[in-house]
């Protein structure tokens, strides 16, 4: 599956986007889980709530386009799995 990074995110992995080997049946929470432990303690703490295995509740995440939660599961085949930072505009 291919993994797109965006504001912070990029900043602490380095690239836009990667791709990322995963089992059949991940679910999004999973994958999450594997990056955070790829990309080392601060990609954790962007991730994930202190002392939890919640999400930042102020993260998004698209699957194939579309609005997803940390219970999906990843479809197999080519995947894109996006993690959108909060947004602002006026």
């Amino acid at each position: 599956m291919t993994v797109k990074f965006f504001a912070r995110a990029r900043e602490i992995v380095g690239v836009r986007e990667e791709a990322v080997d995963i089992k059949d049946a991940s679910t999004v929470l999973e994958v999450l889980k594997l990056l955070a432990m790829k990309h080392g303690a601060n990609f954790n703490e962007y991730l994930f709530e202190p002392n939890s295995n919640n999400p930042h509740k102020y993260l998004r995440f698209l699957l194939n386009g579309r609005s997803a939660s940390t219970s999906d599961q990843v479809p197999a085949g080519d995947s894109v799995l996006a993690i959108v930072p909060p947004t602002a505009g006026g």
